[in-house]
């Protein structure tokens, strides 16, 4: 019964973890397996050797890499493969990257010639051809371990250089030399390694420890980011084929920053306010001020509290418009992840806006129609452009992202994508959505959703017309938001505000009647049953209480956040997702509204479940029937059951 909400920046940044995984040792020429295990699963094998091209000697880094990780229960496989060219010098002749998440893939080339390079990037359309300045300074892998093996020897102890990826453009690494120290090596046990402690400047919090054998091989990577944990260590191609098969850990709600209220109807609040502190102590807050993201109470430079509002336009912008800023009209082109030329594009945006002239009403509808046309809601993908979401109709909330931005494009509306989090049933989550310019003025709409703009669920954390396609930039600030502490104060339905204290109270019991003061939900436990209320904060945890009583049988109420084309039919499809066989379901008024009263089979046990919506939720009252138990406890639940209590 969970909504269709996807997010999935997460998997964005395991791409940028990924291409920092193990890399070759001091030793020039090499061939090495390592296996990946952890918080997600796989292999990086990683081949250095020299080749002769027009007469002269040259060295060739082939890095092939899978990596497995855990969503929601869905495994997202994600393989880079690619090779650097240098010269005898260091000196950066050739890139390749081919990259493939869940059967998207994106390819990158770049030829380098004295001060300039040719880099070509493909992912569905044509190819995107730019020229840009190439910095001699930027290190090829071969020149990168000889700078280390210098720097050990020279004793140094911290020490940085500069590379060129095709994630991030210009990125800075930097080394700390740690000394020997104890590690455990799987497979083998506790082993003394020179450790070095590596950082980038585009992956805030990330940090990698490699640790060194005498021979110079890296014997075992550890590289943590967001609160996950990789281990890659030296093995064999037989351990290493088919480590992508392995068990991971379900990794979103690991990572993700806890609420310390579940918010009910998050995505109908018209404004929240946070108390937001920096958590690592290494790490500065992001930049949080939008148009829609006002910094109350500045308290420290790791401490403020933060209002989110709901903001829709006050006038109309009517269509078409006649003249556009630089911004704008970047946000209005073309790219490698935003199609908005493409012929069937136009021609879905065509259609779906339809004679409006309001721009904003346009982007709603746009909004409504990218939810619905996306109908496979798909944890499993990774980055898909707008053009293969527009042919596959599958996605999560970076398709949804992306294929709105396309159809604003296509209809003349600018547009970019936004990153930040979204709360997610207890959880804070990394995701993305849609932001349209009208008159210089930015709005933000969310296709995942489809409910006509965003209130105080979505906090903004960067925004990017993805025109340079180096989604490490766009996507750097989601990590350090990954690292705050995250409290409500107070949250705002229309005009009526709730406060949240230290101490305040989600829920009260008296003369056996509960009532959930955040929901307004009340009801009355039966003679003799004993009100048990859920005070998990879990990710996904539903259920608010449990009743029971001996001999009788458990009932539980939950409350599940819906979208706006939930219909209670949809109970039943979840019910026999679970297993219950030969249900059946009738109707049943529930506190003066439709509601249904379903009946299943599971093992030995009747299953009767209650189901009724409340605004954006839906309420559940539920019990499993025992030999020579019946349903009428469940039913003076029901019938107590008070909606706007």
């Amino acid at each position: 019964m969970q909504r269709s909400n996807s997010l999935s920046a997460l998997s964005v940044l395991a791409l940028l973890l990924v291409a920092a995984l193990p890399r070759a040792g001091f030793a020039q020429e090499r061939d090495e397996w390592h296996k990946i295990t952890g918080d997600m699963a796989g292999f990086s094998h990683v081949v250095v050797e020299k080749v002769e091209r027009d007469g002269r000697v040259l060295w060739k880094t082939t890095n092939d890499q899978a990596i497995a990780m855990n969503r929601f229960g869905q495994s997202l496989e994600i393989n880079i493969s690619g090779n650097m060219i240098e010269d005898d010098a260091g000196h950066v002749i050739e890139i390749h990257q081919e990259l493939n998440a869940a059967g998207s893939g994106s390819v990158t080339d770049a030829k380098v010639s004295g001060d300039k390079a040719e880099v070509t990037r493909k992912i569905s359309g044509p190819p995107q051809v730019e020229t840009i300045d190439w910095k001699k300074e930027w290190l090829g892998e071969v020149a990168k371990t000889r700078l280390i093996e210098s720097k050990i020897a020279e004793g140094a102890t911290e020490f940085s250089f500069p590379q060129w990826t095709a994630e991030g453009g210009e990125t800075v690494y930097t080394v700390k030399v740690l000394g020997k120290n104890k590690v455990e090596v799987p497979g083998t046990g506790m082993r003394e390694l020179l450790q070095l402690r590596t950082t980038v400047d585009t992956q805030p919090g990330a940090i990698t420890d490699d640790y060194y054998g005498e021979d110079g091989q890296v014997v075992v990577s550890i590289s943590k980011m967001m609160g996950m944990n990789i281990v890659s260590a030296l093995s064999t191609k037989a351990a290493c084929i088919d480590a992508t098969k392995a068990p991971t850990p379900e990794i979103f709600g690991k990572v993700s920053p806890k609420s310390n209220v579940r918010l009910p109807r998050p995505y109908q609040m018209d404004e929240l306010v946070l108390s937001i502190t920096a958590s690592d102590p290494d790490l500065p807050l992001p930049k949080l001020e939008t148009e829609r993201q006002t910094v109350l109470d500045r308290k420290s430079d790791r401490e403020l509290d933060l209002r989110i509002r709901r903001i829709v336009p006050s006038e109309k912008h009517v269509l078409p418009f006649s003249s556009f800023t630089d911004l704008e009209k970047e946000c209005l082109a073309p790219n490698l992840q935003i199609e908005c030329a493409d012929p069937g594009i136009v021609a879905l945006a065509t259609k779906a806006v339809g004679d409006e002239k309001d721009a904003w009403a346009a982007a709603c509808k746009l909004e409504r129609f990218a939810n619905e046309y996306i109908t496979d809601k798909n944890y499993g993908k990774a980055f898909l452009s707008a053009k293969q979401v527009m042919d596959e109709r599958s996605g999560d909330c970076t398709e949804h992202g992306v294929f709105l931005a396309a159809l604003c494009r296509a209809a003349g509306i600018p547009s970019r994508v936004a990153v930040g989090l979204l709360y997610f049933k207890g959880i804070w989550g990394g995701h993305m959505w849609t932001e349209v310019s009208l008159s210089g003025k930015w709005y933000a709409l969310d296709a995942v959703l489809g409910n006509g703009g965003v209130g105080g669920s979505h906090l903004a954390l960067s925004s990017d017309s993805l025109k340079s396609s180096q989604i490490e930039k766009a996507f750097a600030n989601v990590m350090l938001g990954m690292t705050m502490k995250m409290d409500v104060l107070s949250f705002r339905h229309g005009t009526k505000q709730v406060l949240i204290g230290e101490d305040t109270a989600t829920y009260s019991i008296e003369d056996g009647v509960y009532r959930h003061l955040l929901y307004g939900i009340s009801l009355k436990a039966p003679e003799e049953y004993e009100i048990r209320p859920s005070e998990k904060m879990e990710m996904g945890e539903e259920k608010i209480l449990v009743l029971d009583a001996q001999n009788e049988p458990d009932i539980e109420v939950s409350v599940a956040d819906v979208d706006f084309e939930f219909d209670l039919a949809k109970v039943k499809e979840a019910l026999a997702a679970q297993g219950i066989t030969r249900l059946k379901a009738e109707d049943r008024t529930i506190d003066g509204r439709p509601g249904k009263l379903f009946r299943g089979k599971k093992g030995k046990h009747e299953i009767i479940v209650g189901a009724v919506l409340h605004d954006d939720s839906l309420v559940t009252v539920s019990c499993g029937l025992g030999e020579g138990q019946d349903d009428s406890a469940l039913t003076e639940v029901l019938d107590s059951l008070d909606l706007d209590g």
